[in-house]
């Protein structure tokens, strides 16, 4: 109805404004040639992850089809689930991996870079894992859940980012905009309550591939890529299996 239109209206306007606020709020705090930092981080992270965006397209009219069929609903969000936290983390992991040589290649220094990067990486990661929850949610008709989700992930982070910015520089802007992220926790409260949690798989690839893009920041040994290795080698039979169960839908 015209409700329903209208909320998913507003959750497509503010996910699509909350790069520019964060662009406008490093201007803001951190400076005109920092803010720049913040947009070639931005670009690159949206760039690398563009795969999200499609498999989201596709997900919505397929989980409309079956969303009077609960178990093949199920099998197919667990499914998308997967596929789009692996098509988004995979190719984020050579962002952090490449930001000591991205300077070289971009001809010109660009400062703060690496710790940028990593922190809009694990967003993207993130929202990669949530978009499957998102259109899974819009097919069932709970456009509300989708802008409350809208509505505070974009206060947290016009909340978080200039006070970690006025109190600890582009770390902080940097942290902040990884506080933020907590906001997609309230996806998953309604998706909970229809038995749609997420697909421990999926969890399992989200909280190893976030561990590897984190690896530059954590620096010392490298653990994020240990645990992401382990994680691959005691996942892939199941994933495999998971993926093909999907196909066959």
């Amino acid at each position: 109805g015209l409700a329903f239109g209208a909320k998913g209206s507003l959750s497509s306007l503010l996910s699509q404004t909350r790069p520019t606020l964060a662009l406008a709020v490093a201007h803001r705090f951190l400076g005109e040639e920092m803010a720049g930092t913040v947009a070639l981080a931005l670009k690159l992270v949206d760039y690398t992850s563009l795969a999200k965006g499609v498999l989201f397209r596709v997900a919505l009219p397929v989980l409309g089809k079956l969303q009077g069929e609960p178990e093949r609903f199920r099998r197919a969000l667990e499914g998308f689930s997967l596929l789009s936290t692996l098509a988004s983390g995979l190719p984020l992991l050579l962002l952090p991996a490449l930001g000591g040589l991205l300077p070289l290649v971009l001809r010109r220094d660009w400062p703060g870079l690496s710790l940028f990067l990593p922190a809009f990486a694990l967003g993207g990661l993130a929202l990669g894992f949530a978009l499957p929850q998102v259109a899974a949610l819009l097919a069932l008709g709970r456009a509300g859940a989708v802008l409350r989700y809208d509505l505070l992930h974009t206060a947290l982070l016009l909340a978080l980012l200039p006070l970690g910015a006025t109190s600890l520089g582009p770390l902080g802007y940097a942290l902040g905009n990884v506080g933020s992220l907590l906001a997609k926790g309230i996806l998953f409260l309604p998706l909970r309550s229809l038995r749609l949690f997420p697909h421990p798989l999926a969890w399992g690839w989200g909280a190893s591939l976030g561990l590897g893009v984190l690896q530059p920041v954590i620096g010392g040994l490298p653990l994020g890529w240990a645990a992401l290795l382990a994680w691959g080698v005691l996942a892939f039979p199941q994933t495999k299996a998971a993926l093909k169960r999907f196909l066959s839908l």
